[in-house]
C-alpha cells in the first residue's frame, strides 16, 4: 500500500533510496511548513519496519514520536522519541 504526501505531492520509495517530488505550482511557504526530508526518511523507515508513524509527510508529530518510542522499546533503547 502506498501513502501519499500531504498537499498532493507524490512519494516513491526505491530499494536503495527515497525520492520525493512536490506538485507543480506555487505554494506559499508561509501557509505550508517546509517538508523535512530527514523526517520523511525516518517516517518511511519506521513504516517499513511496521511502526506506523502516521501520514508520511515529512513533519514530526505525535504519531511519529509514538512510533519512535515503540521502535526504541523493542530494541531495548531509552524511549526518548527522538532520532537526532
Amino acid at each position: 500500500m502506498r501513502k501519499t504526501l500531504a498537499g498532493s505531492a507524490c512519494l516513491a520509495i526505491a530499494s536503495l533510496g527515497l525520492v520525493a517530488a512536490a506538485p507543480v505550482g506555487t505554494i506559499s511557504e508561509a501557509a505550508t511548513p517546509a517538508l523535512d526530508l530527514s523526517t520523511l526518511h525516518v517516517q518511511v523507515i519506521l513504516d517499513h519496519l511496521g511502526f506506523s508513524p502516521g501520514v508520511l509527510d515529512g513533519r514530526a508529530g505525535k504519531s511519529l514520536v509514538a512510533a519512535l518510542k515503540g521502535f526504541q522499546e523493542t530494541r531495548g533503547l531509552p524511549q526518548t522519541g527522538r532520532w537526532i
